[in-house]
């Protein structure tokens, strides 16, 4: 699985340097945005971090990497290879989340048959020893904020909430007065998503956008079914890059989420998943709400 980094990867230093495509970024002082393209596998972010490295200009590193659901049999895990062959770049990584138990050792090594060297597992004894390592790999800085939540089942950790005793025991460990502590929750699952989009996008997103290009002042949101995970798990990344809230749902809209989604002036909206899982009935309820 691949996993966004806030970090920039490591770059081999037994490259040979690009000098031509050196000097034509030096032209970037000139300019408010500059885009790299080129296909996968030609060096992009190589020649990005050179330049970065000998620019003396402050810069930070951000990469929307999609997270990939890797299944047992030979047609999934086939899915899966033929798209990194097709998009990671020569010296992208990919990294690997949960132990042998649930990802094999027999797949790692594919992945290397198929000519991706950089590979690395974050596994811990369970899974929340292995939250702590990816948490680790992401080397944020002091002070930054924190979300617990219960790893006993799947929607809180799409949302956010948990049992009262986290609260206790998230101020025991940190020493936070309860003042900083923030619990957003619900009756359930749906009430939890909906007050989660409420608390961080009270009016939806001002600056969400869908599809290629700059982003629109669009109000949009994403839509994911609640009873199960795998839709929403894989496509919060998308929903991320294009800053729209993801809303769990059941086989229709509540009253309260129509409100919210009123409130917001709605005029986009993706929906994660096939009708068997998010049905018509909620796409036609969008649709109107958006005033398609």
């Amino acid at each position: 699985m691949l996993k966004a980094k806030l970090q920039a990867p490591a770059v081999n230093q037994n490259i040979i340097s690009r000098e031509k495509l050196q000097r034509k970024f030096r032209r970037v002082r000139e300019c408010n945005l500059t885009l790299v393209i080129a296909p996968a596998g030609y060096g992009k972010t190589t020649a990005v971090l050179e330049w970065l490295g000998k620019c003396g200009l402050p810069w930070a590193w951000l990469s929307f990497a999609p997270i990939l659901l890797v299944g047992d049999s030979e047609a999934a895990q086939k899915k899966i290879l033929d798209y990194l062959t097709a998009n990671l770049e020569a010296d992208g990584r990919v990294y690997i989340l949960g132990g042998t138990a649930v990802i094999g050792q027999s797949f790692e090594d594919r992945l290397r048959d198929v000519g991706i060297k950089q590979t690395v597992r974050l596994a811990g004894s369970d899974c929340y020893d292995t939250s702590v390592k990816i948490a680790e790999q992401l080397q944020v800085e002091t002070g930054t904020p924190v979300v617990l939540v219960s790893g006993e089942n799947y929607p809180d950790a799409l949302s956010v909430s948990s049992q009262r005793e986290v609260e206790n025991e998230a101020g025991r460990l940190t020493g936070l007065a309860a003042e900083d502590l923030i619990r957003i929750g619900g009756e359930d699952r749906y009430d939890t998503s909906l007050a989660i989009a409420q608390y961080f996008v009270p009016s939806l997103s001002a600056y969400s956008s869908f599809g290629a290009g700059s982003p629109s002042r669009d109000q949009a949101v994403c839509i994911a079914t609640g009873n199960n995970y795998p839709d929403a798990l894989a496509d919060s990344i998308y929903a991320a890059k294009h800053k729209a809230p993801i809303i769990l749902v059941d086989y229709s809209l509540s009253e309260q989420v129509i409100h919210y989604l009123e409130s917001g002036e709605l005029s986009k909206a993706a929906i994660f998943g096939e009708e068997s899982v998010v049905g018509n009935d909620i796409e036609q309820q969008l649709r109107k709400l958006a005033g398609q």
